[in-house]
């Protein structure tokens, strides 16, 4: 089978974020081998001069505006491949060689980096060398419950991160766990954090209100779940997340907007029923 190779020759140059430089012919075989797991092959590299944070650059340019207004383009150093692959002896090798564990993509306002990236992979020997090294979390705690990623998420968790989270898409929008699992249609992750003790019966924050439910106001999390159900891409999983807090002893408040929500909807107002409630008309 014919190993992937990045779309790169010598001679390229960059200077988004990371530059200036002029990429060699050896920068190239770095970042290959490190995409590929071949450990032997990153060695010669830096043996041979390779710029350790050398970031690959696209055929295509693909760019966009940040929060600021500035451009930016995300770029994957040789770490973040062989994170993302699940390399673990080229993850080991590069960063004792140098490569820092800290650095971010340049993207929303420097939320990804290596260990979201082998998060989103699911590399979890990867994550958990990643912790041992501090690394930067940027979004860590997103990807994991966004893709379902229970035993990675706790992992995360029981290193002491926090328990609430930044949002990629507004640099001052905080969410809690509860709330992005019920928002990704996860009901593993949301009983996980169940047992873990998450308060069923909070409403979402002042802040969560705000920016997600503008036209609903407040709500707490089953009657969340119940509307991020009406809207979702993932109908089946979006309403086991219901079915998911109803069993766990999530209960409705007395607003009436949530339960006129359900009652107008089939499947909620079934599901609502074989758990007790009533609705008139």
């Amino acid at each position: 089978m014919k190993k992937p190779k990045i779309s790169m020759k010598p001679g390229d140059y960059d200077t988004a974020h990371y530059g200036p430089w002029t990429v060699t012919q050896v920068d190239i075989d770095l970042l290959n081998a490190s995409m590929n797991g071949d450990l032997k092959g990153v060695r010669n590299a830096l043996a041979n001069g390779a710029q350790i944070e050398v970031r690959e650059i696209e055929e295509e340019e693909y760019s966009w505006l940040d929060f600021d207004g500035t451009e930016f383009r995300a770029r994957r150093s040789a770490l973040d491949m062989a994170a993302a692959n699940g390399h673990l002896p080229v993850v080991r090798h590069l960063v004792k060689a140098g490569a820092a564990v800290q650095c971010p993509f340049p993207f929303l306002h420097g939320t990804e980096t290596t260990l979201a990236q082998a998060v989103i992979h699911g590399q979890r020997a990867v994550v958990e060398f990643l912790l041992e090294k501090e690394a930067n979390p940027g979004r860590s705690l997103e990807e994991a419950i966004e893709r379902g990623e229970v035993e990675i998420l706790e992992l995360l968790l029981d290193h002491g991160m926090e328990c609430r989270i930044g949002s990629g898409r507004n640099p001052y929008y905080q969410e809690s766990l509860l709330g992005v699992a019920i928002g990704s249609a996860r009901p593993g992750v949301v009983r996980f954090l169940a047992d873990r003790g998450q308060d069923l019966h909070a409403d979402l924050s002042k802040v969560e209100i705000q920016y997600e439910l503008p036209r609903t106001g407040p709500m707490n999390y089953l009657e969340f779940a119940a509307y991020e159900y009406t809207r979702s891409s993932y109908k089946p999983r979006a309403l086991e997340v219901v079915t998911v807090l109803l069993e766990m002893g999530a209960r409705l408040t007395k607003r009436r907007k949530p339960r006129r929500m359900i009652k107008n909807n089939p499947a909620l107002r079934e599901l609502f029923t074989e758990h007790g409630y009533r609705f008139r008309g």
